[in-house]
């Protein structure tokens, strides 16, 4: 008997032709619950390929026993058998002696398979055409590939391909303006680390440095050297780092050169083992940023200068019929636009010492590193600083310089300053979190607190006089205005000779205080060795 819902849908699917209509999936659903027995019977009618075929044979005309044994290669009492289930499933019928025809059962079974197959096909096509789109449009930016009608070829579908989830993004304007600090972060955070970027400004020694590239200026001032900075804070926080280049070598450490295959190799089987890459340079102009996974050849990535948006992640979801990935997890994943010249990889090697020994050792390894003059070819600490400032003052160098060098030296002198800004806030926000630690002693504890005092006077005094080391990209030329730190607006078009008088003497300032910091260093030094 049948259902009484299972009757109603039947009753009321029936069209003008005499056939049933399940006309939303709830029916088709209740239809084939209710009928899983009989539909395992048909699908086990077919299950032999040659009883497929009789039924093929049949659907334009009727056939002899004989004539189906030569089309079938079959012997006589396996063709009856097969004939037999057949018949049983009433898909086919014996209209005469050794003669057979398919049933209407049978014939739109076939006609039902074949229909299903055959759309299929057509969306597996489709796929295949949007997948080659797709990945024309990652590997060529800008151009549309013209497809093949008569082709399933699978070219463009990746051969190699691995991508991290759940790294974040990277921009200016967040007070991470360290670019190998801000890369290091949030690399070290997909690796399950809570250390911020205050903790690793402060670990590493970046906050309490400066270094100026002399006699030309260069954007690697004050970020250079980063032959100090990685051990240190790889060492504090029990990784091993390993700088790996193709075609450079920094002063005083040892770099990994390699050849570019081979450093693919090394990128592969660090995603591959779900640690990011820091490298330079992946998107110009030349910055840190994280390597976030590969597609073949092309690298994904994380910068400062991240310009696509989606784009990886719904060719990703559409290529590979991925389930919706969580938002925030690989949106805005661009593609490299250059191959690293640089790539530094993390791995944790040890357990490690307590946040207050930690401390201890870098604010006396920055004790050593203020004796320091030259770093070639950077001037370290207050030597870089003085640099700086009788740049600033040298009327005859500016003069020298055409418009085009001038603009550049301008965004180099706010960028520097910008950076050094940064570095004495992280310093005085680091300071101000260990002051809060326990088991100082107590003349350690005075002197971290008056470290702290002298370097928010830095900061401060770099955050009031910003008024005279603007950023030419930062002019609004219709209004004739330029944008400061602070939401601060300053009138005119051009760095002044004013203007760098007025930073220089704030920046000599700033070398008294960073003296008075260096005396407490020392004195720092001497009480926690005892």
């Amino acid at each position: 008997m049948i259902p009484a819902q299972l009757f109603l849908i039947i009753w009321g699917g029936f069209t003008n032709m005499g056939k049933l209509n399940l006309k939303t999936l709830e029916d088709t659903e209740i239809f084939a619950r209710e009928s899983i027995d009989g539909l395992i019977k048909w699908m086990k009618a077919l299950d032999n390929p040659k009883r497929f075929e009789i039924l093929i044979l049949l659907l334009n005309e009727t056939k002899t026993f004989q004539k189906l044994m030569e089309e079938t290669n079959l012997q006589k009492s396996a063709l009856g058998n097969h004939l037999n289930i057949l018949q049983n499933n009433s898909l086919i019928e014996k209209i005469y002696r050794g003669l057979y025809c398919i049933t209407i059962d049978g014939e739109e079974l076939i006609s039902a398979l074949t229909e299903c197959y055959l759309q299929t096909k057509v969306r597996e096509q489709a796929r295949l055409e949007k997948i080659q789109k797709i990945l024309h449009k990652i590997s060529n930016p800008g151009e549309e590939i013209k497809m093949n009608q008569n082709t399933n070829n699978l070219s463009y579908i990746p051969k190699k391909m691995n991508i991290l989830e759940g790294i974040d993004k990277l921009s200016w304007g967040t007070n991470k303006e360290c670019t190998f600090i801000g890369a290091l972060e949030i690399a070290l955070k997909k690796m399950g680390e809570t250390y911020d970027y205050i903790d690793l400004m402060g670990l590493s020694g970046m906050a309490f440095r400066f270094y100026f590239h002399h006699p030309e200026w260069c954007a690697s001032s004050p970020d250079g050297a980063l032959n100090l900075y990685p051990s240190n804070i790889m060492n504090a926080i029990g990784y091993k780092g390993i700088i790996y280049c193709i075609n450079e070598i920094y002063n005083d450490q040892k770099i990994n050169l390699i050849k570019k295959d081979e450093m693919i190799s090394i990128i592969r089987k660090e995603i591959d083992e779900d640690r990011p890459v820091v490298a330079m340079d992946l998107i110009s102009p030349p910055d840190w940023g994280v390597i976030t996974g590969y597609v073949d050849e092309k690298l994904l990535c994380r910068t400062y200068y991240d310009k696509q948006e989606n784009s990886i992640r719904v060719a990703l979801e559409e290529i590979y019929d991925l389930k919706p990935i969580t938002k925030g997890t690989m949106e805005n994943y661009n593609i490299a636009e250059n191959f690293p010249d640089e790539i530094f990889t993390l791995k944790k090697v040890k357990d490690i010492s307590s946040y207050i020994k930690k401390v201890r050792d870098i604010l006396k390894f920055e004790k050593n590193n203020i004796e320091k003059v030259q770093i070639p070819p950077y001037y370290n600490g207050i030597h870089g600083l003085t640099k700086w400032i009788e740049d600033l003052r040298n009327d005859e160098k500016y003069s020298k310089m055409d418009e085009k060098e001038y603009i550049q030296t301008w965004q180099l002198n706010f960028w520097i300053y910008n950076s050094l800004h940064d570095k004495r806030k992280s310093a005085y926000e680091f300071f101000m979190r260990i002051e809060k630690l326990k088991d100082w002693t107590d003349k350690e504890l005075e002197l971290i607190g008056e470290i702290k005092n002298h370097y928010e006077k830095i900061k401060n005094l770099l955050f009031d006089k910003w008024i005279y080391c603007p950023s030419p990209m930062a002019l609004h030329k219709d209004e004739n205005r330029i944008w400061i730190a602070g939401d601060r607006w300053i009138n005119g078009i051009i760095w002044t000779k004013e203007m760098r008088i007025g930073q220089a003497d704030a920046l000599e300032k700033v070398c008294q205080i960073e003296k008075i910091i260096g005396n407490k260093l020392r004195e720092f030094h001497s009480v926690s060795d005892k």
